[in-house]
């Protein structure tokens, strides 16, 4: 089997990362299943496990049926397909680029909270336009607290 892309011992830049561009780069062809099974395969998550985690966080973050194409989701459905599409590998570095654009405030409560705990022994970090509440970037045990440009 060949080896995995990135860095032999940390597997970053290569399946140790998950990335989470600005600009949501999902197929509008696919339907929300057929999109996290894809990223599950490109991670070699076993398909039963990779299907009910994305049950699971379909759940969590109120997204519809997952055999809704991506093209008939909302701006802020496709983001958090995009997010879970990220985070389905369990990546030990994470960056995500205004993950929660064109989100509603309740979904994006949701969100932070599941991913600070998903992610407790990674690294992560996140940037934002609009910090109306600071959040904890974590890096192995050491967490550092952002505050408000406002505080």
């Amino acid at each position: 089997m060949p080896r995995a892309l990135g860095h032999p011992l940390l597997d970053i830049p290569g399946c140790g990362l998950g990335y989470m561009p600005q600009d949501t780069a999902l197929n509008d062809n696919l339907t929300i299943s057929e999109i996290i099974n894809y990223f599950g395969a490109l991670y070699r998550i076993p398909n039963k496990e990779c299907k009910a985690k994305a049950k699971v966080l379909c759940e969590r973050l109120g997204l519809p049926q997952e055999s809704r194409s991506i093209g008939q989701l909302s701006g802020g459905q496709q983001r958090r397909v995009s997010f879970i599409c990220t985070l389905i590998h369990k990546p030990r570095l994470m960056i995500l680029d205004e993950p929660t654009v064109g989100c509603d405030p309740i979904v994006i409560e949701v969100m932070y909270p599941y991913l600070a705990k998903a992610l407790n022994a990674s690294a992560w970090r996140i940037s934002r336009h609009v910090l109306y509440h600071p959040f904890t970037i974590l890096h192995s045990s050491v967490a550092h607290r952002e505050c408000r440009p406002d505080s």
